[in-house]
C-alpha cells in the first residue's frame, strides 16, 4: 500500500529543501568572489552547510518512516500505534528507535550527499564562471526546484519503504510474495516497468532495499499480508 498523504509529505520536505538551497546559494555568492574562485570558500563554510542541512531533514525524514510504519502495522497486523491502550508499550518503544536509527543516518547520508553535489558541480563550472553574472545565473541553475523536486521525492520514498519494512519485519515478516507496484501512470520510467507486479524474490536481486529505484522514483510494496486488491498497471 503506498504511502498514505504522500504528497503532502513531498512538499513538507521539497518547502525545506528549497529553503536550504537557497540560503547555500545566497551564502555562496557572496564567498565565492570575484573573480569567482572556489578557493575563497572555506572548509568551515562546507561543514556548516552539511550540519544544517542534516539537522533540518533529520525531523522529517523521521516524521515519514513513523507514519509509514504504522500505516503498515495497522495494515498487515492490526496493531493501532496511535491507540496506547491497545498496544504495549515495548512496540511502540521499538517503532520510535527503529525510526530514530534509520532517519539518524539517512539524514546525515542525504546531507553529505546534496554538500558533494554542489561542492563537486560547482569546481567544474568555475572556469566558464568568468564574472558573477555568469556566477550568479550558474547559482540558479545549480539550486534549480528541480533539484529540490528530487530530493524531497526521492526521500520521501525513501523513508516511506524504510518504515513499512520495519513495521513488517517486526510484526508478520517479510516474504517472498512481496510486490513491487509501480504509480501506474505515463510518467513511470524504463527502470521501474520491470519491476511492477514482481514478488520479491525477483525485485530483490535488483533492488535489495526496495524502491526508490532511481531518483523521483515512487514506487511501493505491497506486502502478501496486506488485504486488498491488486492494482491495474496501465502501461507507459
Amino acid at each position: 500500500m503506498d504511502l498514505i498523504a504522500r504528497t503532502g509529505h513531498e512538499k513538507s520536505l521539497l518547502g525545506v529543501v528549497e529553503r536550504l538551497n537557497d540560503e547555500q546559494r545566497r551564502e555562496l555568492y557572496r564567498l565565492v568572489g570575484n573573480p569567482p574562485s572556489l578557493s575563497n570558500v572555506p572548509q568551515e563554510f562546507w561543514d556548516r552547510v552539511t550540519e544544517r542541512n542534516r539537522l533540518a531533514l533529520l525531523p522529517l525524514l523521521l516524521f515519514v518512516f513513523l507514519a509509514s510504519y504504522k500505516q503498515h502495522a495497522r495494515r498487515v497486523a492490526g496493531v493501532d500505534m496511535d491507540a496506547p491502550e491497545q498496544v504495549a508499550t515495548a512496540q511502540v518503544a521499538t517503532a520510535q528507535q527503529a525510526a530514530e536509527e534509520w532517519a539518524t543516518a539517512r539524514a546525515q547520508a542525504v546531507a553529505s550527499g546534496m554538500t558533494a553535489t554542489t561542492r563537486e558541480r560547482l569546481e567544474a563550472a568555475i572556469p566558464e564562471l568568468t564574472d558573477r553574472d555568469k556566477l550568479r545565473e550558474y547559482l540558479d541553475t545549480l539550486f534549480s526546484t528541480q533539484r529540490a523536486d528530487s530530493i524531497s521525492v526521492t526521500e520521501t520514498t525513501n523513508a516511506a519503504t524504510a518504515g513499512a519494512e520495519a513495521a513488517v519485519v517486526r510484526t508478520v515478516g517479510l516474504t517472498e510474495g512481496d510486490t513491487w507496484y509501480t504509480e501506474r501512470d505515463a510518467k513511470v520510467c524504463p527502470i521501474c516497468v520491470p519491476m511492477h507486479g514482481r514478488p520479491r524474490s525477483v525485485w530483490s536481486g535488483y533492488f535489495p532495499e526496495g524502491p526508490p529505484a532511481h531518483p523521483r522514483c515512487r514506487c511501493w510494496i505491497q506486502y502478501a499480508a496486506e488485504k486488498q486488491s491488486q492494482p491495474q498497471f496501465s502501461g507507459v
